[in-house]
């Protein structure tokens, strides 16, 4: 996918072990979402970590807000996590 102009990947994966949902790994432009988040939606994640990605000076309260409102949002206009019933 293209950030920035720039060439990012997506992996997900387990990372249970790790404590986190997801991370922005900047200096490998990627971005990485656990299979089965435990804090966020899927939904939640995957725009908090782009967010993260296309705005790398956000502070963590501002990105984590902005996802949590743009899911909801999208949620509102029919979009849903994969493993949900629409």
């Amino acid at each position: 996918m293209i950030i920035r102009r720039q060439q990012w990947t997506l992996e997900i994966t387990d990372l249970r072990r790790s404590g986190f949902d997801g991370y922005t790994d900047y200096k490998n432009r990627r971005i990485v979402l656990a299979e089965k988040p435990i804090r966020r939606s899927p939904l939640d994640l995957l725009l908090h970590e782009l967010l993260h990605a296309e705005f790398p000076d956000l502070n963590e309260q501002v990105v984590a807000e902005a996802a949590t409102d743009l899911s909801a949002i999208l949620a509102q206009l029919g979009y849903r996590n994969a493993d949900q019933p629409s």
